[in-house]
């Protein structure tokens, strides 16, 4: 049986492992344990950083060594879906597929907070840009994955695509995020991290789109309504300049 080959977009990999990378992973390898006939190429503009990516096992990297999007995407890119026959291509974050098609492709649109938040760009010119590339994406696109019915109610709304097109897919989580029951450990973490009371955790980037203001507002608040002291707020991410305004 001749073998299908899924393209995808994994620029993303070429940095430091986010959401976003770790969700292309994941999929690779949940896919591979119910079909093992399919191979993945993954498509760069240059050499990945990730180490993630040899847990993948074997796949095929091709470098497209064109760092802007545009060429890169619309030019390059059909040349290299054309050349390695892909049978399905998957842009997994938000936009990319090429304007000409080349093959069957699949969007993950993770969600349109850009477009939500009316101060999220810096000028109307970007907005415009971006809302273009995401209608054009989700309109050339055989299938749109999302990660909740929300977002699938706001890529109807935003792109005006028809909701049959919209799969709700979670985000692939790797099986290493499970319960710790041996009380050494959790009591090791507790001491390192000063937790010694109960806490909230939150774990993400800090970003406007993450309502990461919102949500220690809302902690605020709930801690002077009911006037509890034994709780925490434990919030998990890099730092960037959004985190040091907070």
């Amino acid at each position: 049986m001749e073998k299908k080959k899924i393209g995808i977009d994994a620029r993303v990999l070429q940095q430091p492992i986010t959401g976003v990378g770790n969700n292309i992973i994941q999929i690779i390898k949940e896919i591979r344990k119910i079909d093992k006939t399919i191979d993945f190429i993954l498509f760069f503009s240059k050499e990945p950083l990730c180490s993630a990516i040899e847990e993948i096992g074997d796949l095929s990297k091709v470098v497209i060594p064109v760092q802007k999007s545009f060429i890169w995407e619309q030019l390059k890119l059909p040349m290299a879906i054309k050349k390695h026959q892909i049978d399905i291509y998957h842009a997994p974050w938000n936009a990319g597929l090429p304007f000409r098609k080349i093959c069957k492709c699949v969007v993950t649109i993770h969600d349109l907070i850009p477009l939500e938040i009316g101060n999220y760009f810096e000028s109307w010119r970007s907005k415009l840009i971006y809302k273009i590339r995401m209608s054009l994406s989700g309109k050339r696109s055989d299938k749109i994955i999302t990660d909740s019915n929300y977002s699938k109610e706001k890529i109807v709304e935003y792109l005006n695509v028809s909701e049959d097109k919209i799969i709700v897919a979670g985000n692939a989580v790797s099986n290493i995020f499970h319960p710790i029951k041996d009380l050494k450990i959790l009591d090791k973490i507790k001491e390192k991290y000063d937790l010694e009371t109960k806490f909230l955790l939150y774990v993400g980037g800090f970003d406007p789109r993450k309502n990461v203001d919102i949500l220690i507002k809302s902690f605020n608040y709930y801690l002077q309504q009911t006037r509890r002291s034994d709780l925490k707020l434990v919030m998990v991410g890099a730092k960037n300049d959004y985190y040091l305004k907070l």
